[in-house]
């Protein structure tokens, strides 16, 4: 490799402890260099990173330094989809009133409980003026969801078994037990190429 463009600015070099402290230092070196020369805007400055698992601690920093970003080649963190799966099982968990998570959650992955099933759940608990977890947690006792009844209720005592782990265990320990309650690891191996799936699940990790 050659270049003809000159000499440019050093580069710096800095090793640091972990991933939140990278974030935490990329962040204060762009607002030093604004500081430092007022000609300077975001849209001049690039992050290079080698995975897409390592964008979280970036884009936390960011956003708390309330540095405005977008990512390229990639979806921004919090937008992928085994991370917002894991979230909206973590918010059902604390709020099972929540129908969107449910929506969300009940077959991800995939449990053979189908959107028809979901439809008539959901009407269910219009109708009957209660939440669609107390209809799901009952499911044998509606003849409209009989051919779904096994599935559904298998899927609520999960639930009913992460809420109860929920009131002793740390947050970190939860979700570790909520990741291989759902066999989350072995379904990302069973239906993506192994390395799209190391690479999701470095993002779950």
């Amino acid at each position: 490799l050659w270049s003809d463009k000159g000499d440019g600015a050093k580069i710096r070099y800095r090793q640091l402890n972990n991933q939140h402290e990278e974030g935490s230092y990329v962040s204060r070196a762009i607002l030093a260099s604004m500081s430092k020369d007022k000609s300077l805007n975001y849209r001049d400055f690039c992050v290079l990173y080698r995975t897409h698992a390592q964008s979280n601690a970036i884009e936390s920093a960011l956003r708390g330094n309330g540095i405005p970003y977008r990512v390229y080649g990639g979806l921004a963190f919090y937008k992928r989809k085994e991370v917002q799966d894991l979230l909206a099982y973590l918010n059902f968990i604390h709020n099972p009133r929540d129908r969107i998570r449910l929506s969300r959650i009940i077959n991800e992955p995939k449990r053979g409980i189908g959107d028809t099933s979901v439809d008539r759940l959901i009407a269910i608990a219009d109708r009957e003026g209660i939440s669609p977890f107390e209809v799901l947690k009952h499911a044998d006792q509606s003849p409209e969801l009989q051919r779904a009844a096994g599935k559904m209720l298998a899927f609520a005592d999960l639930i009913e078994t992460l809420r109860e782990a929920s009131e002793t265990m740390p947050l970190p320990d939860l979700f570790k037990y909520l990741v291989a309650s759902i066999h989350y690891k072995e379904w990302l191996h069973d239906t993506c190429d192994p390395a799209e799936a190391q690479s999701r699940f470095e993002n779950v990790a």
